[in-house]
């Protein structure tokens, strides 16, 4: 009878370790399968170029105009030699500082920036204050 209880609990043992290695065996082949499907995903994926290099590549037109008219401009505090109305053509991507000045008339500070990015044209219009 001791014989017949040691083999029965050799084999729930038994079984117990086959099950054991059976679902360690079904998520090994589970994290396999998932990680080649993801790797593989990652070869299909298209590549992207990143937003950076199409931005260095890139420029842009400010349109430009004040009120009032003729406010000489500066672009990244360097007199650009423009008055308003005007357009500044192919500026590269990045941030820049306007000043405009005008005799008759308080300066003006603006900041193109990340925000206008992804545009082709920006058009600026600076109210100027009266002195």
């Amino acid at each position: 009878m001791n014989k017949k209880k040691l083999l029965s609990q050799k084999g729930i043992a038994i079984s117990v370790n086959v099950a054991i290695i059976f679902v360690i065996l079904s998520f090994a082949s589970m994290a396999f399968y998932w990680g080649s499907y993801y790797r593989s995903y990652l070869e299909r994926k298209p590549k992207d170029e990143g937003i950076e290099n199409i931005i260095e590549s890139s420029s842009i037109d400010i349109n430009i105009s004040s009120e009032p008219s003729g406010a000489q401009i500066m672009l990244d505090d360097k007199d650009i030699g423009e008055t308003t109305p005007a357009v500044l053509s192919d500026l590269q991507y990045g941030s820049h500082k306007l000043y405009l000045t005008h005799d008759e008339a308080q300066d003006w500070t603006g900041k193109i920036g990340s925000e206008n990015l992804l545009a082709e044209i920006i058009t600026i219009q600076a109210n100027m204050n009266e002195k």
